[in-house]
């Protein structure tokens, strides 16, 4: 399915979207950013809380590479 990301952080997301999700649901993401030609890539992220069509996301699995790279874009859209 496909969601909005609303809120990020190098630990998970908050995201809205049509495709129902129910909380402990395990997912693979392709989260693709402004200014990006590539999506980053999270090996396995878990939905920890639901609200209507917002849930939060804690990513679990992300490998060290794609986590610096969301890192350095929220050290860059804080500057």
């Amino acid at each position: 399915g496909e969601a909005t990301v609303v809120d990020i952080s190098t630990n998970g997301c908050k995201a809205t979207s049509l495709t129902e999700v129910k909380a402990g649901l395990s997912l693979k993401l392709s989260i693709f950013l402004q200014d990006q030609q590539w999506p980053l890539r999270i090996d396995h992220a878990v939905v920890r809380w639901v609200d209507g069509q917002t849930f939060g996301l804690e990513f679990t699995g992300i490998r060290p590479a794609q986590r610096e790279r969301l890192r350095s874009m929220l050290m860059k859209l804080k500057a």
